[in-house]
């Protein structure tokens, strides 16, 4: 099990695939797909082709593509003797098909990629034992647990690996993997689903979305003994910065922290979508505060501080809104009030103008600033942060801080450009990422002491 990481860009294959029942060369590089239709092809369904599977003629091996958007017959003139060219979701190398041409089912799935590496040091399987002997351990389990996803019960485990190479000399080199098992199946799309959940789960963890995660490896039932045989699923990913260098992921052992509730925060990824929507693109843009950053994580606290996500508790008490109910009911009545004589008492506009006021009576629609200081201080049923942050973020300077990230939000939101950076809109936003990561931390069931010591790792303030 050598290294795992790929080029994409250094992907090309070329072949053949059949679309309805008719050969048509095809070749892949660059991250698209080009399908040469010849001049005397006839495409009489209207059906969306999104999947594709090809083969390459010279060595047999096949390949599974999942199209960004479908070919269809009215939006590609087929016929003409003219190419198309399509953008890539993913795609599936060494791709095994059964004696009906489906997709081979396969129970397992592997990852490996520099920042796992890092996050779960393998070194420790080859020890120096002091005498004249080395001792290598070959396979060492660290943690497993089983995950809920799709309605199916998925096994997962955290592995280190050794593997030993000899020729003239030996070579000894441990990585760290994780593998998902489950039920046999043939979808894809499953395969990718459990890909995003390991991208979006270590985003979290560095911060930053250029992994180095680029493939992952499916074992049938009866796998190949060389790794590189079995099927690869490749995600497509034209957007994502290039990755980091070794030296600069190389931090703490981080997964001494996060294992107290790994299956928890796992679990939180799956049921809870978007939260990882806020993290940085690459390790540089973490120190630049730009208009993206403001909306990101600003947008990001709404969405976890919104009474149906189940995050936090709710801001007012059930008994606050029905009293905001009651007055909201009486406004309303108000503005629809009619004479002795059956006539409406105010216009069309006075009408809209008192029904207006009512809207605005919702305790719950709180503004960004009233939330911050909300959730930093505590309320109700909320314990406050102020044992997390409070090292970093003094606490006579919470109410200032929330403030100049409401103004900046809107500044950015409306395009005013009438405000100058300073150094106080940087640590408001800092401010909010951290209170962002210790919700959806306590949320895992992570206790403040351990929140506050993954904070220190992988934040920046």
């Amino acid at each position: 099990m050598g290294g795992f990481f790929v080029n994409l860009k250094d992907i090309k294959v070329s072949g053949f695939t059949e679309i309805e029942n008719q050969s048509i060369y095809f070749y892949y590089e660059n991250n698209k797909i080009t399908f040469c239709f010849p001049s005397d092809v006839e495409i009489n369904s209207d059906t969306e082709i999104f999947d594709i599977i090809g083969v390459i003629p010279k060595t047999r091996k096949y390949f599974y593509f999942r199209l960004s958007t479908p070919l269809q017959k009215n939006e590609v003139p087929f016929g003409l003797g003219c190419n198309v060219t399509q953008d890539v979701d993913y795609f599936v190398e060494n791709i095994k098909l059964d004696s009906n041409y489906n997709i081979e089912s396969f129970n397992k799935i592997y990852f490996n990629f520099q920042e796992l590496d890092h996050f779960l040091p393998s070194c420790n399987l080859v020890e120096d034992t002091g005498t004249e002997k080395i001792s290598v351990e070959r396979n060492r389990e660290i943690e497993s647990f089983t995950f809920n996803y799709c309605g199916e019960g998925i096994t997962a485990k955290f592995f280190s690996h050794a593997v030993i190479s000899s020729n003239a000399q030996a070579k000894i080199e441990t990585k760290s993997f994780i593998s998902f098992s489950f039920k046999e199946r043939n979808d894809i799309k499953f395969v990718s689903g459990l890909y995003r959940l390991v991208f979006d789960f270590f985003s979290f963890i560095y911060n930053r979305t250029n992994l180095s995660l680029e493939r992952a490896f499916l074992f049938p039932k009866i796998p190949n003994v060389s790794l590189e045989e079995n099927p690869i699923f490749h995600d497509v990913n034209l957007y994502q910065l290039p990755c980091e260098t070794s030296e600069s992921i190389k931090n703490p052992c981080l997964f001494r922290i996060f294992r107290i509730k790994l299956k928890e925060l796992f679990q939180v990824f799956i049921d809870k979508k978007h939260i990882a929507d806020s993290i940085h693109p690459s390790r540089l843009d973490r120190n630049q505060i730009n208009k993206r950053l403001y909306l990101t994580i600003s947008a990001a606290f709404e969405y976890l501080t919104r009474e149906d996500n189940g995050f936090v508790p709710k801001f007012i008490s059930d008994k606050s809104s029905e009293i905001d109910k009651k007055v909201k009911d009486i406004i309303i009545e108000y503005a629809d009030a009619k004479d002795d004589k059956g006539v409406n008492v105010f216009n069309s506009d006075g009408k809209k103008k008192i029904k207006a006021i009512a809207k605005k009576i919702d305790s719950n629609d709180l503004p960004l600033s009233e939330k911050i200081k909300k959730i930093y201080s505590g309320y109700s049923k909320w314990e406050g942060i102020t044992s997390i942050l409070s090292e970093w973020f003094s606490d006579d300077n919470i109410n200032e801080l929330a403030l100049i990230t409401n103004e900046w939000r809107n500044e950015y939101a409306h395009e005013k450009r009438a405000s100058v950076l300073t150094f106080d809109v940087v640590k408001s936003i800092r401010l909010l990422e951290h209170i962002n990561y210790s919700i959806i931390l306590r949320f895992a069931g992570y206790s403040d002491r351990h929140i506050k010591e993954i904070l220190d790792f992988i934040l920046i303030r």
